[in-house]
């Protein structure tokens, strides 16, 4: 028997920013990230 769950499919989406030497503050590592996974966004699905 099959658990019931209320959704088909779970999407989850992941960014990765690397600190480079030099950034002066973590927000810079923040916008890093945001801007890969926005990125990632508008490439579509599976992309890796």
């Amino acid at each position: 028997m099959q658990p019931e769950y209320p959704c088909e499919s779970i999407r989850s989406e992941y960014a990765v920013a690397t600190y480079i030497k030099g950034m002066e503050k973590k927000e810079d590592l923040v916008q890093k990230a945001d801007d890969a996974l926005y990125q990632a966004k508008q490439g579509g699905r599976n992309g890796v």
